[in-house]
Order: C-alpha cells, then structure tokens, then sequence
C-alpha cells in the first residue's frame, strides 16, 4: 500500500524538527507501515521558498506555503508543491491531520488528490469535505455521531513504550500540573493547595510569574518550567496525582501519559471531551469543588490505588503501539478492499462550493464576532 500522512495546518511557533516531534502517533505509524513493506510518507506545509526534507528523518517533507501573507493565514495556507508531491508520489489513500483548514479543499479541486482520502480527528471535528470522505479516524465512541455519514475507525492515543512506568518507591510530589501557564490553563486554582501538599507545575507562559510570586515561605512549590518532550512523563510519574484545572481543554494528550503511569486525574467538568473514565482513572469536578476533592483523593489511599490500577489497564489496552497500529490498520483496509464510485467534482460542484463559502463566513463571523460578543456582555453588566 501506498499511503500519504497530511498535516492541514502549520503551526504557529514553526520550526521542522519540533512539528514533527508533535507528530508522535502518525510518525510512528508511518515508520512502522515502511518497516512492513509498505511505502509511507508524512507531508507538513513549512516556511521558505523550497521543499525541506529532515536528513535524519526518511519520508517527512515539508513543503512551502504559496500564500504567507494571507489574514488569519492557519486556515488558509495552501501549497501548490505539496499538491504536485502528493501527484507524483500517488498513494491509494491520503489521511488529513486536522480538520477545519482549506488545505484539503484545494488539493480535492485542483485534481491532487486519489479517490480514497480521509481524516485524523484533532481539536475541531468539522470540515467542509466531510461528505466525500471515505474514513475518519476518531479518538472515542461518542465522535461517531459527529460522523454518521462517513466511515470511522477508533485509534487511540500513542504512548511509546518507554513511557508506561511502573511506580517505584515513593512519589516525590503529590500533585503534577502540566500544560503553559495562561488564564485559560487556571494553575492559580491550585494556589489553596500550596501551604498543604508538595506540588510540581511543568510548563511556562505569560502566567508564569504571576503564579510564582503566590508562593510563600514553606511552600513545597516547585516549577520544573518548559522541559524536553521526554522529561514531561519523568515529571508526571514523580507524583501521586495530575490535576489539571484547565477551563477548556478537550482530552489532552498529558492524560494519556498520566494513565501510562498509573498516575490518576482530576480535571474539570465544564473542560474536558472525549470519552474521560469519570470515577475509574480519575474525576471530573465542579471548579469550586477543586481543591476540596484534590485533599480528598489524597488523603484517601484506597481510592487512589484503585484509580492507579484503571489507569494503567485503559493505557495499555489503548495506547500501546501495537494496539494503535492494528487499529490503523484495519480502517485502511477496510476501505481499500471496498468498491467506490469515483468522485466528480462536477457533480458535487454546486454544494461543494456552497459549503465553502459558508464555511469561511462561519470562520470569520467567529473570530470578528467573538470580541463584539465579549464587549456587549461587557457593557451589559454594568
């Protein structure tokens, strides 16, 4: 088989090396499909004026972006050379990483794409090319009604197997809280939790000092700050418990390698998607119950042992990579052993360029319309 990986999107702190890193799943399946005879390839848009291949990376290749300049240009970026990559390489399916962006659009219209492409499930779960697709692949059960028109297949959260560790001895620290220090991440929630426990928070952002300075004499506080990707599961498995008092999230991918560990979590209600294992491998919990259930739960053993034990059986029975690789798998051939009808363009062509344009008003009425929204409210109140 020949299979092609896209990412939709560039990021906004781009560097190659560090965007691939972040492909941790799709860079793992892609090594493990060439290993079995397979020919895969991983394509990312990139800055520059030329095609950028990483020496000691086979088959991940950047390509440049046609329109740098474009407003709100994340969703917009397109890339003539990656279409024309993707042409002369000539899979049997593409999978998108990502979804919302134009990307796709471009490549489908501009005849870059083979009968058979589909998408990876990121943060948003729509895209305007949800009705000629031919597989999603989603994170958890409940997705599948986002999708009922499409084929999906579940695949799970990666977690290399350096990073399942069994606990040893004592922990170092009771509380681990990872993610860039921001409102949104909400670290000065556990501030009420600094005279009692020993905590670690890994991460830095425009919070950071804010939330440094409420430490006080005796506290046993500590900031790793921003550390290598493989130093963020060392840190998380020094700890009794994550608690994770983000106010919107969706199902980071630090719960996965607290599970990897053993190490239960507790998060917030109101944030957090996904198919959570409330009250087997942690909780979600009211903001103002927070601090209250952290004590609880650490004060509690039992309970802690047994959300351990959970935790540890949903990763390996999840996130393993084999586990994750059959999964890929299966949905592949699944649709490469199926009949299709080859799309036409032109016969989509009416609705296809209806949900186009509908799709870039929404995106910007978003964006416009949320300050405007953010300011009444403002004015409302007083």
């Amino acid at each position: 088989m020949k299979i092609a990986i896209v990412f939709s999107h560039l990021p906004e702190k781009y560097e190659a090396k560090d965007t691939y890193e972040r492909a941790l799943r799709e860079r793992f399946i892609i090594e493990k499909l060439n290993q079995d005879g397979h020919d895969a390839r991983i394509m990312f848009l990139g800055y520059g004026n030329k095609i950028e291949i990483l020496d000691d990376i086979p088959k991940a290749v950047f390509y440049p972006v046609d329109n740098k300049t474009i407003p709100k240009g994340r969703k917009f970026f397109t890339s003539e050379l990656l279409g024309k990559g993707l042409k002369k390489f000539s899979p049997d399916i593409v999978l998108f990483k990502g979804m919302g962006y134009i990307l796709p659009w471009n490549l489908y219209k501009n005849g870059f794409l083979p009968d058979h492409f589909g998408f990876i499930v990121g943060g948003n779960t729509s895209d305007i090319m949800l009705p000629l697709s031919s597989l999603m692949f989603i994170e958890f059960p409940n997705q599948q009604q986002l999708f009922k028109s499409v084929s999906t297949i579940i695949l799970g959260k990666y977690i290399p197997d350096s990073d399942f560790r069994e606990k040893k001895g004592p922990s170092e620290y009771d509380i681990v809280s990872v993610g860039d220090f921001s409102h949104r991440k909400n670290q000065r929630a556990l501030v009420p939790l600094f005279d009692k426990y020993r905590i670690l928070f890994v991460g830095d952002g425009s919070e950071f000092v804010n939330v440094k300075k409420m430490v006080r004499a005796g506290n046993h506080v500590t900031f790793a700050g921003k550390v290598e990707k493989q130093e963020v599961v060392d840190n998380i498995s020094k700890a009794r418990i994550m608690v994770h008092p983000s106010r919107s999230e969706g199902f980071p991918r630090v719960f996965s390698e607290a599970f990897a560990c053993g190490i239960p979590v507790l998060a917030l209600k109101r944030a957090i998607g996904g198919d959570f294992p409330h009250k087997k491998a942690g909780e979600l919990v009211e903001e103002c119950d927070l601090v209250g259930r952290a004590s609880d739960l650490l004060s509690d053993e039992t309970a802690l042992n047994r959300y351990s034990v959970e935790a540890r059986r949903i990763a390996e029975n999840s996130y393993r990579g084999n586990m994750v690789y059959s999964q890929f798998l299966s949905g592949i051939e699944s649709v490469l052993n199926r009949s299709q009808k080859k799309r036409s363009l032109k016969q989509n062509k009416f609705i296809l360029y209806f949900r186009v344009l509908f799709w870039i008003l929404d995106f910007y009425f978003y964006h416009f319309g949320r300050p405007v929204k953010k300011f009444l409210k403002s004015m409302l109140r007083r």
